[in-house]
């Protein structure tokens, strides 16, 4: 990967947004949910850059860095990530020792770009090459490719929705989003996506029930609906999602080409027919 990045947040939606973005642009990102936990992992592991919440109960971002800076004569770079906005707080984080400064919330699209050059300037202060990455960064097909192409996200969390949508935009397909499966039925219907990706518990419809209407009618029985969960599914939600055509199942957390694949699997079956 070219960059081991410690993230640190007391927030697990924004732990798990930041993570999965830096994974999903090739870096080797790990998740401390707090300053005891970072402490322990910057004992056993080098990271090339640390993105640390300022804001965490216990040990916060401050004493974080003070910890860090005594135990460890020589530490990697320290970005405070915070949503302080008061006059002064830009000027306290950066004369407490840290390295640069991240406003949340994170802007999804421009947040990797952000870290990268972080580590650019990292490198060219300690005069060394940028880490070699392990293997070569996924390069999706060209989003000329999907002009107009129309995906619907079926969840309900936020963070699921963030990622998914950052993805999906970066490949170049149109994005709708609907928070219930009643919802999801309701926009498909109207909008008719050329693919639905479906999580399998949702309020007022879940998954299997979107796809078991969807199933018997004419305007979407023939989208294909790909299932996303992060909790393994009894067999037998299986085997009716499988009875009832169901295109695909991806179990959370899963790498970006995967769905890319699956999704290009649905539009490839489509033109066939």
């Amino acid at each position: 990967m070219c960059a081991r990045v410690l993230v640190i947040d007391d927030d697990p939606v924004n732990l798990d947004l930041m993570t999965y973005l830096l994974n999903a642009f090739g870096h080797a990102p790990i998740a401390a949910s707090g300053g005891e936990a970072a402490l322990q992992a910057v004992r056993s592991t080098d990271f090339d850059l640390v993105l640390c919440d300022i804001q965490m109960p216990g040990v916060d971002g401050f004493e974080f860095l003070r910890r860090l800076s005594e135990a460890r004569h020589s530490r990697p770079p320290v970005i405070g990530v915070t949503a302080l906005a008061m006059v002064g707080d830009r000027e306290k984080i950066l004369s407490a020792g840290f390295d640069g400064y991240m406003a949340k919330p994170i802007t999804p699209e421009t947040f990797v770009e952000e870290v990268e050059r972080y580590l650019v300037a990292s490198d060219r202060a300690r005069h060394e090459p940028k880490p070699a990455a392990a293997t070569a960064p996924y390069v999706p097909p060209p989003a000329a490719e999907r002009k107009n192409v129309r995906v619907l996200i079926a969840d309900n969390e936020p963070a699921n929705v963030e990622i998914l949508r950052l993805l999906l935009d970066h490949w170049g397909f149109d994005v709708l989003v609907a928070r219930s499966g009643r919802a999801a039925l309701e926009l498909a219907r109207r909008e008719r996506p050329d693919v639905i990706i479906s999580d399998l518990h949702m309020p007022d419809g879940d998954g299997l029930e979107l796809l078991e209407v969807a199933r018997t009618d004419p305007l979407l029985r023939e989208t294909p609906i790909i299932f996303v969960s992060a909790t393994n599914p009894r067999s037998s939600a299986l085997e009716k999602a499988a009875a009832l055509g169901a295109a695909d199942f991806l179990l959370r957390p899963f790498e970006p080409e995967v769905l890319l694949d699956a999704l290009n699997e649905c539009l490839a079956k489509e033109m066939r027919e």
